[in-house]
């Protein structure tokens, strides 16, 4: 009580008589801010909950929104869909691939038949039909992309070709309007025609850009991926008609069987990739910040959004110097709120700041204001806490040491 009698000595011989009472009432509640009745301190903070950043995995185009701010999510809800078609066909190929060579894994097992030696010609004919396609399929896709960004920079060209032809006409008609040969209205029908041609070509060449985004895109992504599974596909059938007709040998049985292994890896992968084109919220809790709209563009590792984690709540805060020694770490503690009537929340203290903090600089007195607080965090154990919320403000009760 040093501290407390110091600041009311203070308050005496600085405050006028008639304020003092009320200067005490307001020192009085914030003492019962801090310490309780009997042997329990009462320290006030509010409810915050770890905050957990949504990442899309694979980069795309969003095609599909499910959830919105302020939902509540289960984990595993599907938050938003990156458009999967090529992924999808990457996937088929793959499970057709292993198909493939798991029949022709087992009929290498039984031995070879002239049956067989047939088959496999047919389904090496119609692995180099699915390659042909694949090739074609990408070479227009190629085409298209090419055609458009050579589109594009035509496109570009003119309206740069304009723009510079108005701007220099405007600054001709600039030193015209100076020497007051033009009329206002003149100069300024020509100022706006430069300003459309200078927002047109600003439009232009961002058209630009995105049709040589598209490009690199299509050349160096998944339709690649598509014509180098064809190709191994159709590698792998026209090897596998060549041990028919050859007959297998132990050792060619054992690298049909790794083979084998290979080719199921590479479908489970493709289908682990296909998986990831669905953005999926990654723990319980309320959906706080979306930050995608619908036909955006997201690279791998961008956010998407953020949830508040209602499963792990707490709070922060600060106990006097004087009755740090009565808080330890793993401590049981009560808390309460308000508007949760008649029902005590369990907690668990599980970090005591290593560094003190000075209490407020408006404190008056010098013997309070060396004062040091330190930071502890609460943990709220108590599950069965629906009605808890971030934002709330809590007491949290720490029984203490006379």
């Amino acid at each position: 009580m040093g501290d407390e009698k110091s600041m009311w000595e203070w308050l005496s011989k600085n405050t006028p008589k008639g304020k003092r009472m009320g200067f005490f009432f307001s020192l009085v509640l914030l003492l019962l801010g801090t310490v309780g009745c009997g042997n329990t301190l009462t320290l006030t903070g509010t409810v915050e909950s770890t905050q957990i950043d949504v990442n899309a995995e694979v980069p795309g185009k969003i095609i599909k929104i499910l959830k919105e701010e302020g939902d509540l999510l289960k984990e595993g809800d599907v938050l938003a869909e990156v458009d999967a078609s090529n992924q999808e066909l990457v996937m088929e190929q793959y499970q057709a691939m292993t198909e493939i060579k798991e029949a022709a894994f087992a009929e290498l097992k039984k031995g070879n038949r002239a049956e067989q030696i047939k088959q496999a010609e047919a389904l090496t004919k119609e692995a180099k039909a699915q390659l042909d396609k694949q090739k074609a399929a990408s070479n227009i896709e190629e085409k298209k992309v090419d055609d458009a960004e050579q589109t594009a920079r035509a496109a570009m060209e003119i309206a740069k070709a304009d723009y510079e032809y108005l701007l220099d006409k405007y600054t001709k008609l600039e030193k015209l309007k100076e020497a007051q040969a033009i009329s206002e209205d003149e100069f300024l029908a020509a100022k706006r025609q430069l300003d459309t041609a200078e927002y047109q070509l600003t439009i232009k060449k961002e058209n630009l850009e995105f049709a040589q985004r598209q490009a690199v895109l299509t050349k160096n992504g998944l339709s690649r991926q598509s014509v180098e599974a064809a190709q191994a596909n159709y590698e792998q059938a026209l090897a596998q008609l060549e041990l028919l007709k050859n007959g297998a040998t132990e050792e060619a049985v054992k690298a049909a069987e790794a083979d084998l292994k290979q080719a199921q890896a590479m479908a489970e992968q493709a289908r682990l990739t296909f998986s990831k084109y669905q953005i999926k919220a990654p723990a319980e809790g309320v959906y706080i910040a979306k930050r995608i709209a619908l036909g955006d563009m997201v690279g791998a590792g961008g956010n998407i959004g953020t949830i508040s984690d209602l499963k792990d709540l707490w709070a922060n805060v600060y106990v006097p110097q004087k009755y740090l020694g009565s808080v330890k770490l793993n401590q049981e503690i009560r808390m309460e709120v308000k508007s949760i009537k008649s029902k005590m929340i369990k907690g668990k203290i599980i970090f005591i700041a290593s560094q003190a903090e000075y209490t407020p600089k408006n404190l008056q007195t010098d013997k309070a204001k060396e004062n040091t607080v330190f930071r502890v965090k609460v943990k709220v154990t108590d599950g069965n806490i629906s009605t808890l919320k971030p934002g709330m403000i809590v007491n949290v009760h720490i029984p203490i040491k006379e």
